[in-house]
């Protein structure tokens, strides 16, 4: 039969482990980009170098969340894929098992009816041929 319980837990235990993987990532861009921050501002500098490496650190920044996103955007519509994918075929068994249920019942009925004609038969001619006996008890008499 069908496991659909486990199925979803082991898969909610995949995107777990995803997320996890994907919130680490996102943890590690805004650090870098509060640590980049935080160096160029107690840097002593001019104002003129420090907007030019605030403007090179945030170019660097803007470029590693847009990969990042990407990656991300990648692996969402992956999973959605997957997902998809699973659904039909979940789908598919799921029609595949009670079509075979559906036919075993009515084989099954039709087995049932079909004894149960034969028994009407049977005792139909029962019927029919005391209904004979007692006519000849009544003809003799």
């Amino acid at each position: 039969m069908f496991c659909f319980k486990k199925k979803a837990e082991l898969r909610a235990q995949e995107n777990l482990k995803k997320g996890l993987t994907i919130g680490t990532a996102v943890g590690a861009v805004i650090g870098s980009i509060i640590g980049g921050i935080a160096g160029i501002l107690t840097a002593p500098d001019s104002g003129k170098n420090t907007r030019e490496k605030i403007k090179k650190n945030a170019n660097e920044v803007k470029n590693n969340l847009e990969n990042e996103l990407a990656e991300i955007k990648s692996k969402v519509n992956d999973e959605i894929s997957q997902s998809v994918e699973w659904v039909k075929k979940e789908v598919t068994e799921a029609k595949d098992f009670f079509t075979r249920e559906k036919k075993e019942f009515q084989d099954e009925i039709k087995k049932v009816v079909n004894e149960g004609k034969s028994e009407l038969n049977k005792a139909a001619e029962k019927i029919e041929e005391k209904l004979k006996e007692n006519n000849n008890d009544k003809k003799e008499n």
